[in-house]
């Protein structure tokens, strides 16, 4: 609380959310939502991502993340928090994100989304980086249920 509101993108070949973070002085993070950390009473640091359930501890080392993403490189840190996705705030978990430290300009900078939604049923970290994992894992079989619908934007609705 209060909630950070974020355009994502999905990504079906991944299973994390990556969100540009509050310490990017990049410019592609610069002109997007970033998430503060500090702004949510439920947010925490994450110092190892092969422990990711320890908060971390005040002047520890931490883990740092690198990936590629859009083909470039990018990097961030691990952090907790309550998500939820879609309007009506129903489908909510507690998941364990990556906050970008570093995003190159191109070609981020440029892009409509702020971050991206990974929707793969695994994750190359801890099971709590897994978004599919955070939010259905706890719930009965008969409630693990995500779609999306696509449409035109285009074109007007009847």
């Amino acid at each position: 609380q209060p909630p950070q509101e974020f355009l994502v993108v999905f990504d079906s070949s991944s299973g994390s959310l990556v969100l540009p973070g509050s310490q990017c002085e990049d410019s592609a993070c610069q002109s997007h939502r970033r998430f503060f950390a500090g702004n949510s009473s439920s947010a925490v640091q994450i110092g190892w991502a092969d422990d990711p359930t320890t908060p971390l501890a005040k002047d520890d080392d931490r883990d740092t993340k690198s990936l590629s993403l859009l083909g470039t490189d990018v990097s961030g840190e691990f952090v907790r928090d309550r998500v939820c996705v879609g309007k009506s705030k129903q489908l909510c978990g507690t998941i364990d994100m990556i906050a970008l430290s570093e995003e190159s300009d191109e070609p981020f900078e440029h892009l409509a989304f702020d971050g991206v939604l990974g929707l793969s049923l695994s994750s190359p970290d801890a099971s709590a980086f897994n978004f599919a994992s955070a939010l259905f894992d706890d719930k009965p079989l008969a409630e693990r249920v995500f779609s999306l619908y696509l449409s035109d934007a285009r074109t007007d609705s009847q």
